[in-house]
């Protein structure tokens, strides 16, 4: 916590997006741990089972996996193969959806973090300079210590 003071006002937001990111990588890696998606022989599979009109086998297996609960719905029998690619494309763009869940807010906190970094940086060297300007416009000329140029004023 005393370095948290020491580095000043800068710090603060950078432990709250510090924060934040953790629970975004936590939340994104266990919703990826506990819903995974099929390998490629799983896929293998289940595409000679929609291939061979064995529809029933591969519903059962999108419907038992979370991320693929959607594709059950475009399966069944082969009247609906006509739609079937639109109720694909559909599907496929609402598993990209939440896939993605909350990865741009990620992304931009990426981007934000080091120029608050930066700014803090930026403050720190002003400071620095503030107190060096200051000893050497006493009368005397001597030189800041160190003690005094590694403490904000």
């Amino acid at each position: 916590m005393s370095l948290i003071i020491a580095g000043g006002w800068v710090m603060v937001p950078l432990l709250l997006i510090s924060i934040i990111v953790l629970a975004l990588i936590i939340d994104r890696s266990l919703s990826y741990i506990w819903n995974p998606l099929p390998d490629a022989d799983q896929q293998k599979n289940i595409l000679e089972k929609i291939q061979k009109g064995e529809f029933a086998a591969a519903e059962t297996y999108f419907s038992e996996t979370p991320w693929l609960k959607n594709y059950a719905s475009a399966l069944g029998s082969s009247e609906k193969m006509p739609f079937y690619e639109g109720i694909l494309a559909e599907n496929i763009s609402s598993l990209a959806a939440m896939m993605d869940k909350r990865l741009p807010l990620l992304a931009t906190l990426g981007r934000i973090s080091p120029l608050l970094g930066l700014l803090g940086t930026i403050i720190g060297m002003i400071q620095t300079f503030a107190v060096i300007a200051q000893s050497r416009s006493c009368l005397l000329y001597t030189s800041p210590s160190p003690r005094d140029l590694s403490t904000s004023r």
